[in-house]
């Protein structure tokens, strides 16, 4: 039964959970987290976790105007779903400086620039963290996964356009190979270079250091989930993403996770988010 919850859980690629009540419907972004709102996100009746945003409709304290600032862009990793606190608190602990957590669920890269530009920058940040999840951030610029019924941004041709789920889109999940295999064969890999080499580009033109954060999927840390994917594949080469990542050139960090690090919903637990904090923090004291 524990190895069928699993594979389900695997081929679903849960992320979400009981989260969709803190959102609302944005023009621009396609969803965003309700500003000074508190929610709980739950899911599968062993995680509860309070989310409060503030007046930005991010998950973190109201930022200050003026001081040293680290922004980190990302999804659901970023938010901490399913942890009181989230490693940019930590961070924020050892650094000694504001961190400011831009985290959405759910969001693609595309969705993070657009975040970067509209509201990050005009904060100065001295470093801008981008957090690529593997196992979804790549079909996230496809349109492959939804958050309820919220349109999503994608690139066409260099101009941002939006799609709404259909039924057939939400069923797809149950047609389609899981994210490993297309992983395996490069889908998506020029569309997020293009986004990511977008962001760097920004972030330098603003003065602002970059780095690159690769959250890795419990598939590839787990010998068992891996065991999973070569019953159902074969010997695909289910690392290709992170060496994609790590080969564009950006300053990176990869975390050494384990299984253990990782909660039922797939996400880091507060060790996972204690070991990211410590290895971004190292690298961070580097380029002092």
């Amino acid at each position: 039964m524990n190895r069928l919850i699993t594979i389900l859980l695997l081929m679903f690629n849960i992320s979400f959970g009981g989260s969709e009540h803190l959102f609302v419907a944005n023009e621009k972004y396609g969803w965003a987290m309700q500003p000074n709102h508190q929610g709980v996100y739950k899911f599968d009746d062993k995680i509860e976790t309070v989310i409060k945003s503030n007046s930005y409709g991010f998950r973190d304290s109201e930022w200050d105007s003026t001081g040293e600032k680290i922004a980190v862009l990302g999804d659901s990793f970023v938010i901490g779903l399913g942890v009181e606190k989230p490693f940019t608190e930590y961070l924020q602990d050892s650094v000694k400086c504001e961190v400011m957590n831009f985290g959405m669920n759910g969001y693609s890269p595309l969705q993070e620039k657009m975040i970067l530009e509209d509201i990050v920058l005009s904060f100065r940040p001295k470093i801008v963290i981008l957090c690529i999840y593997v196992r979804n951030d790549f079909d996230d610029l496809a349109c492959l996964n939804w958050i309820a019924d919220f349109k999503r941004p994608y690139l066409e041709n260099g101009l941002i356009k939006y799609k709404e789920p259909s039924l057939i889109d939400k069923a797809g999940i149950f047609f389609r190979d899981w994210p490993e295999k297309r992983h395996s064969e490069g889908f998506y890999f020029s569309e997020m270079q293009n986004i990511i080499n977008d962001i760097y580009r920004l972030t330098i033109l603003n003065g602002t250091e970059f780095i690159l954060l690769i959250a890795p999927s419990i598939i590839i840390v787990s010998d068992k989930n891996r065991e999973i994917i070569k019953e159902k594949y074969g010997n695909i080469d289910i690392d290709r993403p992170v060496r994609f990542l790590q080969s564009l050139g950006y300053s990176t960090i990869l975390p050494d996770l384990t299984e253990k690090d990782y909660l039922a919903n797939q996400h880091w637990n507060d060790f996972g988010h204690k070991k990211v904090a410590n290895d971004l923090y190292n690298k961070i004291r580097t380029m002092k």
